[in-house]
């Protein structure tokens, strides 16, 4: 980092912490558990996703409390502010994060036994013998954080706008043939064939559902926040803070044990992990800490706890194929070939990423291993180099050309591009970088308005279908390459009904081969997302995934 980096982060952090002034948390009595949800309503998690892993502090006496403590607010750092609040229609986690504990789903994942899928908004549920008709039976206790009822009403209407809207989402439910209310406190979900994973995409917390009377009534949620959930809406100031208070009204009865949430961006890393440290703030939220921090995390603050999810992240060169010179596969495929993916993991995440292709190994694809050795993989990199300039000299385009490369502020988003830069130089290929801040980039991103990117993005849900529907589909809002591939899609289709374990596995292979072949984008590397807190100052468990329970309502400061 240069001196004037060092200088603005200085700064940075001399503000924050004077903001942060006076948010310790209270001292506060046991509080009684929550009711537990009925053991018969629980489902586990698909076995195939890769657990996340919390490295162990140093040894130190445990505190002793009786159980969760009631009170104080726990301080979050974000990497931004939210675009806006509407969690149907945008797809970064800077809005999940903070706006998250404000719903529920119809069902979601245990605070404690993190892969269990237990009851929420629907108490009970039951699936026809050919396990294409769900009924979903709701809980009749909830009112909406405005004081009405909630209703069938309400999950029919969220369920039709999640699968119209949501970038997240949309996708994974297209099985979905029809959403039906049965009476105001039941609801009836038609799949077009079984799917098993209906109720992992139902867990996520995306699939929120939202009031439908304060829809119609404001025709979006975009500034308005009204939900079911453990914490209720109080301020935003942006670039400073948005606060969360407890929902004294929450249907679980006992929680949340917390009076709040206080969500701080800061983009600068350097800068958040400088507030970690120093313990201005409790937890650093989701995907705040790049790979390098969160190692770093791990060797010197051993009293902090690391948790790791492996391989839930990976960078993308992207393309749109209707613009020139992109319309073109060998320039694509001159692009796959030049990239140094070993240079990749090696600088941007420390040697701790691992090379891959569209599908990743912990999913089934080609592993680390068996593509070493191929083109656009292998060592040295002269021959793909060569090979390289061949074919873009066969395109007409042997002198190079220049493309305006779009992607993220901050790091490790600058650091990537740079990066990304150079390699594409070797072939003279020469990128303008243009950097916007998070809410401008995804504008950018949503209307096409771009000539090449640079994404760093997750696959969300654990399932394959996380991954392949939302960003590969022809018709996905992701498809931000614009390839239009109807065997690919028809394959996507396949993995996603098939339950044999070994035939899936084939199938996805046969996906990635085609992704391969027509290279709507180019995969750099595969990463893990890192996530800290004090165990000292509060009890949280580590969550399966990062978006499947980013509510805080078990989570409590340690007396």
């Amino acid at each position: 980092m240069n001196i004037r980096n060092v200088l603005l982060a200085a700064a940075h952090l001399a503000a924050f912490l004077s903001l942060l002034g006076g948010c310790a948390p209270s001292a506060a009595p046991p509080q009684a558990k929550a009711v537990a949800s009925p053991a018969s309503a629980a489902q586990a998690a698909p076995t195939s996703f890769p657990a996340p892993t919390a490295a162990a502090p140093a040894p130190s006496p445990k505190p002793a409390h009786a159980g969760p403590n009631r009170g104080g607010t726990l301080r979050v750092l974000v990497s931004a502010d939210p675009r806006t609040y509407d969690l149907h229609t945008e797809l970064s986690y800077t809005v999940l994060a903070p706006i998250g504990p404000a719903y529920n789903g119809l069902v979601e994942y245990d605070d404690e036994q993190t892969s269990k899928i237990i009851p929420a908004l629907a108490e009970k549920w039951d699936t026809s013998a050919d396990g294409r008709i769900w009924t979903f039976y709701l809980r009749k206790d909830v009112r909406w954080q405005d004081g009405t009822r909630f209703n069938a009403a309400d999950v029919e209407y969220s369920m039709k706008r999640l699968m119209a809207n949501s970038p997240n989402l949309k996708d994974p439910l297209a099985f979905v043939q029809k959403v039906e209310t049965r009476d105001e406190n039941t609801v009836v979900v038609t799949l077009t064939q079984p799917r098993p994973v209906f109720m992992t995409i139902l867990a996520d917390n995306w699939a929120a559902i939202m009031p439908k009377s304060v829809i119609e009534a404001r025709g979006d949620m975009k500034r308005t926040v009204v939900g079911t959930g453990p914490f209720k809406f109080k301020s935003h100031d942006v670039g400073a803070s948005l606060h969360l208070v407890r929902n004294a009204d929450y249907f679980v009865k006992g929680k949340p044990y917390l009076d709040g949430l206080a969500f701080y961006p800061i983009r600068d890393v350097a800068t958040a992990l400088a507030a970690f440290r120093s313990k201005r703030v409790d937890i650093t939220g989701i995907l705040v800490l790049p790979t390098p921090s969160g190692l770093t995390l791990q060797r010197e603050e051993r009293e902090a706890r690391v948790g790791k999810y492996p391989s839930l992240g990976w960078w993308n060169f992207v393309m749109p194929v209707d613009k020139a010179p992109w319309n073109d596969i060998r320039v694509r495929r001159a692009v796959y070939l030049t990239l140094d993916r070993d240079a990749f993991v090696k600088i941007i995440e420390q040697g701790f990423g691992s090379i891959g292709s569209f599908v990743p190994a912990i999913m089934g694809g080609a592993t680390p291993e068996e593509l070493k050795d191929k083109p656009g993989f292998r060592q040295p990199k002269d021959a793909d180099r060569a090979e390289a300039k061949r074919l873009l000299q066969e395109a007409g385009y042997g002198n190079g050309f220049p493309t305006r490369m779009l992607h993220r502020t901050g790091e490790p988003f600058q650091s990537g591009a740079v990066l990304l830069k150079s390699e594409l130089a070797k072939i003279g290929i020469m990128a303008e970088l243009d950097p916007q801040n998070e809410a401008d980039y995804y504008e950018v991103t949503y209307r096409g308005a771009y000539h090449s990117f640079l994404s760093r993005a997750s696959w969300k849900l654990p399932d394959a279908d996380g991954l392949l529907p939302v960003n590969y589909r022809s018709t996905s809002v992701r498809n931000y390459s614009r390839l239009i591939d109807e065997e690919t899609d028809k394959l996507i289709d396949l993995q996603s009904i098939t339950t044999d374990a070994a035939k899936r596995k084939e199938i996805l292979r046969e996906i990635d081969r085609r992704l391969t072949e027509s290279l709507p984008a180019v995969t750099t590397h595969w990463f893990d997302y890192f996530i800290a807190w004090w165990p000292s100052t509060i009890r949280h468990v580590l969550p399966l995934t990062f978006t499947s329970n980013v509510r805080y309502a078990g989570v409590s400061f340690v007396k």
